[in-house]
């Protein structure tokens, strides 16, 4: 698995910034989680369904709902963790995965909600 690499703004960087392995994965599942369903024109099925999601009492199907987008990633084998946090409207979302090139802990921060 390859990729372009992504800036601080999430916008492609030219040049000798070609991603492979892990490290592709880890971005794959960053934009992943990141992107609103039907944001992507070629694939409007893809992204979490944040529109559904963003009303009080409803982070944990929101939290449901990224869990499944991030366990129909490409090369994720199995979510081994996945907590979140709400404060301040803001989501921040911890995860551990298996993958085909190794584990990853990451974690995912988004703008925007009302407490839940």
């Amino acid at each position: 698995m390859g990729c372009r690499a992504l800036d601080s703004g999430h916008d492609w960087i030219f040049g000798q910034s070609q991603l492979v392995g892990l490290d592709a994965l880890k971005q794959d599942i960053q934009t992943r989680l990141l992107s609103w369903l039907g944001d992507c024109f070629f694939s409007p099925d893809e992204g979490v369904d944040y529109d559904t999601y963003l009303d009080i009492g409803t982070q944990g199907s929101l939290i449901q709902d990224m869990r499944r987008v991030l366990s129909l990633t490409p090369g994720v084998i199995r979510i081994d963790k996945m907590e979140s946090a709400l404060t301040d409207r803001i989501l921040r979302v911890e995860f551990t995965v298996s993958t085909k090139y190794g584990d990853i802990s990451d974690s995912v921060t988004t703008g925007g909600f009302e407490n839940a």
